[in-house]
């Protein structure tokens, strides 16, 4: 996701899956989803379909805003709006159900979870266990 041509492609695939969804924002957990959910959103605008993003920090600053989650406007609130969680990597889910919480306790939807890998260690039924469907680019069987 660092490399320019990855973070592009990867955004581009991510995209073309997330579109049937109909979601209002797209975000992640730090670290691992930031580039991902950043490179979602500027190709957004450049294709002239735009989606919002914001991302969820593990735990809140002591310092600046002191939320967990940030890239809202101070007049946004995720109160009715559908939310799709997005990572780089799922193993357990068990980072990314840390902003499923978070959202869900700022009265966000999350009914789908979006990867570009899923390694196939029982994420995809944890996120079932939680009502989310989980959507993956590759998953491990897709490697040799």
């Amino acid at each position: 996701m660092m490399h320019a041509r990855g973070a592009y492609l990867c955004a581009r695939t991510l995209l073309r899956l997330l579109e049937p969804l109909k979601v209002d924002y797209v975000a992640g957990l730090e670290m691992g989803a930031v580039p991902v959910i950043a490179s979602l959103a500027a190709l957004s605008v450049a294709e002239g379909k735009p989606v919002e993003s914001f991302f969820v920090r593990k735990a809140p600053k002591t310092h600046g805003t002191t939320k967990v989650i940030e890239g809202l406007t101070q007049d946004e609130s995720l109160a009715g709006k559908r939310v799709i969680i997005i990572d780089d990597v799922i193993t357990t889910a068990g980072s990314s159900m840390k902003a499923v919480d978070a959202v869900r306790a700022a009265g966000g939807i999350i009914e789908h979870a979006l990867c570009i890998v899923d390694r196939q260690e029982g994420g995809a039924e944890n996120f079932k266990a939680a009502g989310i469907t989980l959507h993956a680019v590759l998953k491990k069987e897709d490697f040799a």
